[in-house]
């Protein structure tokens, strides 16, 4: 009866890269390191995507053009520049836990954003986002070619969308969520807001996903499309949020992985010496 436990806890033993290997969020600080500062990658060396972490983010960088889609990451801090020039910089001014560098995503032509766990399907516990300083200064003030939330009055019941995707090694969906990075549907406008600091999304009940896609939409639209910038930062992506249910710093969790791995280890060894 021991037999087949010895087995196992040999395997364990004689491999443990692979029974102890915790998994790699996208801090973005990895890809970030080559950065100069108040700088940005965008694609234009043509590589098409960046891995940061165990995680793949897809990029198109038009050369003709100067423009760009996907996937880009920054560490620019610039929180007051309100227009386009400024479409690399979080609205927080700098990533998690005061990092550097963050992801910032753009949803164009080719649709919604999308990463890929570059080790295959496997859980996954959330990622923290936030706006833009562009779509941030956008919606709050409104420009030539979008309107101010809220309206003249502030009760325009608008809307600025995240909905996330995943999806298994096969194509199919594990779950989907939504957040919204500004809502003004409240009846009490005084709970309208635009999302100014990291939101931690709890993803742990979409289980084993191979790769997230992350769409955009609006309630202000036009003839062309959306008029919101379609636009927005994330970080921490399958880390560790900084206190379960808040937005404080905690990082009491960070050793769950390998905690678990050594309750796997002590349980073969326990009953193999029963």
């Amino acid at each position: 009866m021991k037999k087949p436990m010895i087995l196992a806890l040999a395997f364990l033993l004689a491999t443990p890269a692979l029974a102890l290997r915790a998994p790699q969020p996208a801090d973005f600080e990895d890809v970030g390191a080559v950065l100069s500062p108040e700088t940005f990658w965008n694609g234009a060396d043509g590589s098409g995507s960046y891995t940061s972490g165990d995680w793949n983010f897809a990029n198109i960088y038009n050369a003709t053009w100067g423009s760009w889609e996907g996937f880009a990451y920054s560490n620019v801090t610039d929180t007051t520049t309100k227009d386009y020039s400024n479409q690399y910089a979080a609205i927080t001014g700098g990533g998690v836990r005061g990092s550097a560098t963050y992801g910032v995503a753009y949803q164009g032509m080719a649709g919604p954003p999308v990463a890929t766990n570059t080790t295959g399907a496997a859980p996954i516990s959330g990622l923290y986002v936030t706006n833009t300083a562009y779509a941030y200064w956008t919606m709050k003030e409104g420009n030539a070619f979008a309107k101010k939330f809220g309206g003249a009055d502030g009760t325009d019941p608008d809307w600025f969308l995240l909905t996330i995707t995943g999806r298994d090694a096969q194509g199919a969906v594990t779950g989907t969520t939504e957040v919204y990075l500004a809502d003004f549907r409240f009846s009490d406008n005084t709970k309208d807001y635009i999302l100014d600091k990291w939101k931690w999304v709890d993803l742990a009940a979409f289980g084993s996903t191979a790769t997230l896609e992350f769409s955009l939409s609006s309630s202000d639209n036009g003839d062309w499309g959306m008029n919101t910038p379609a636009y927005f930062a994330l970080d921490s992506l399958n880390g560790v949020p900084l206190e379960v249910g808040a937005d404080s710093d905690d990082s009491s969790g960070c050793f769950v992985g390998a905690a678990g791995q050594g309750s796997l280890l002590t349980t073969l060894l326990n009953r193999l010496f029963d």
